[in-house]
């Protein structure tokens, strides 16, 4: 299911998560992951419901973090950037280290034309990308540095970070490369 997903065979993912919640039902990657599909789908309350049992299991609080984060992206997919960053926080609080909350909540203040703080979250990535040694996500800090510098119409600057988050692999690479776009796009 994990490789369908990373493929974008999402029918197939769901077929085999659903294999696999008849076995353990309360498994508690099958539900993210079925969340996780779900919400590449486009099907933002079958995600939801999934991410919610997810959380309703007992898990560890970096488990749980990861849970609140998913809610957080779904959210901000949703343009519900209120609850995108409540979820953050709650992230936040239960996983003080989590990047990827501070990326999202960073690409939420940007949609609520909140810039200051989206420039404290990009301050932040860069210091746990230091702290942590987490070089895997240091595409979330160009990523959002990149956006950041589009709202501000710094384009050239904008498009040397984008281009510089797209040459990281990561499963989120459509925020980047939708970005990237958008950059070209003002540049002309």
């Amino acid at each position: 299911a994990e490789i369908n997903l990373v493929v974008g065979d999402y029918d197939q993912a769901i077929t085999n998560l659903q294999r696999s919640l008849e076995i353990k039902p309360d498994y508690p990657v099958t539900s993210a992951l079925l969340g996780d599909v779900n919400l590449a789908k486009g099907m933002y309350s079958q995600a939801m419901r999934f991410y919610e049992r997810y959380l309703a299991l007992p898990l560890s609080e970096v488990k749980q973090a990861e849970g609140r984060l998913n809610l957080s992206n779904l959210y901000f997919l949703k343009g519900e950037y209120d609850q995108a960053v409540q979820e953050c926080q709650k992230a936040l609080e239960l996983d003080p280290q989590m990047i990827k909350a501070h990326w999202i909540r960073g690409l939420t203040f940007l949609k609520k034309e909140m810039f200051e703080q989206a420039d404290s979250e990009v301050l932040a990535i860069k210091g746990l990308i230091e702290e942590t040694k987490a070089e895997d996500l240091r595409t979330n800090y160009y990523h959002l540095l990149g956006e950041l510098f589009l709202c501000k119409g710094i384009n050239q600057q904008a498009l040397a970070n984008l281009n510089q988050a797209a040459t990281i692999w990561s499963l989120d690479r459509t925020y980047y490369l939708n970005a990237l776009g958008e950059a070209y796009f003002k540049i002309g």
